[in-house]
């Protein structure tokens, strides 16, 4: 038989590039200590565009991957299901670093999904398939004055082994280092990183090009959606994400002396229900 000329060496498959673009991508994460100007993406690789927070759509024109059930059908589910009864506020040290802040405004919306097992708690969703992360020592990060977690994560490929066509995840992020609207965040880039690798390997996800990322990414009271794939086409990291939103917070002090926050879902009505919409999105797009 006739050896291959070295001209004719056969184009990597597409997960390896994939995995050569990640591995040039992690070099810089081992210098970078907390953030990733937008005006330094270019270099590193990664192809930056903005998210639309209402709509979902992307100004880099890579595509759309995830599907946001309108306001009135939101509102609807709302009003039908009336989960707030039941939802109180999310009350939190002030003295407490962003990161736990985030953490117990994570806990307060997934009360409005159905990760409570309490059966009294309706939830927005019958069978959402979240999964609790907390211990996924890959995916969080306490070192230093600097630590996020991945919350949860609504995983497709781990819960729906015979729906092979969405290779899409969906998390939940909660870091201590404010986030910037000029920069994206360590965190935010590692877990994405991650979890495009974690699926492209994995058995069911083997034939997609892509498998798109959206965090619901939080620090403190602020929040944000960022959402990433690896195209192994381009050989580049795409990011997109939406401005940072703000909670409106009320201050408490308890007769023991107690100084917390308190934000009350009636006080930043739009916002949490533009987050329970990103929650509950559905995965749609072309990724093979």
């Amino acid at each position: 038989m006739a050896s291959q000329s070295s001209d004719e060496q056969p184009e990597p498959p597409r997960l390896q590039r994939t995995l050569a673009v990640a591995r040039k991508i992690l070099v810089h994460y081992h210098t970078i200590n907390t953030y990733f100007p937008i005006d330094d993406l270019p270099s590193m690789d990664i192809l930056y565009g903005e998210l639309n927070f209402e709509t979902g759509e992307s100004t880099d024109g890579q595509g759309h991957f995830f599907e946001l059930p309108s306001l009135d059908s939101m509102h609807d589910t709302l009003r039908a299901k009336n989960p707030g009864p039941v939802c109180h506020p999310s009350v939190v040290n002030i003295d407490q670093d962003d990161w736990y802040k985030s953490n117990a405004m994570w806990h307060n919306l997934a009360l409005w999904l159905t990760l409570s097992e309490d059966d009294w708690v309706a939830g927005l969703i019958d069978d959402a398939g979240w999964w609790r992360m907390c211990g996924y020592k890959a995916l969080f990060r306490h070192v230093d004055d600097m630590h996020w977690t991945l919350d949860a994560l609504y995983d497709h490929d781990i819960f729906h082994h015979d729906d092979v066509s969405q290779p899409h995840e969906l998390g939940v992020l909660s870091d201590n280092q404010p986030l910037r609207d000029d920069s994206i965040s360590l965190g935010e880039l590692v877990t994405i990183t991650y979890l495009n690798i974690r699926q492209l390997n994995s058995r069911s996800c083997k034939k997609h090009r892509v498998a798109p990322i959206t965090l619901v990414s939080g620090s403190g009271l602020s929040v944000r959606t960022v959402q990433g794939f690896i195209d192994p086409d381009a050989e580049k990291l795409i990011i997109r994400k939406t401005p940072v939103m703000n909670y409106t917070a009320r201050s408490l002090v308890s007769s023991s002396g107690f100084k917390c926050l308190t934000v009350v879902p009636e006080d930043n009505w739009d916002l949490h229900v533009n987050l329970l919409r990103w929650l509950t999105a559905a995965p749609v797009g072309e990724t093979r």
